[in-house]
């Protein structure tokens, strides 16, 4: 299994702008630990006329501005 795995991984780095991909996801998992509540939970229904701007500054949302 070890090597199955190891294949895989090997497999995926060949592939052109993996780098990129990961690096992406790992910006959005940080993004998501800085987060104070869970998104799921949010109303959005009852702010659809709040502001972008204001939806991240109450839920402490830093965008992603590369990429």
């Amino acid at each position: 299994m070890t090597i199955d795995l190891g294949a895989i991984a090997l497999s995926m780095l060949r592939v052109e702008g993996w780098g990129k991909q990961i690096h992406s996801v790992r910006a959005g998992w940080d993004m998501a630990e800085q987060i104070e509540q869970p998104l799921m939970g949010v109303r959005w229904e009852e702010g659809l006329g709040k502001p972008l701007d204001i939806w991240r500054q109450e839920l402490n949302i830093e965008p992603i501005r590369t990429g």
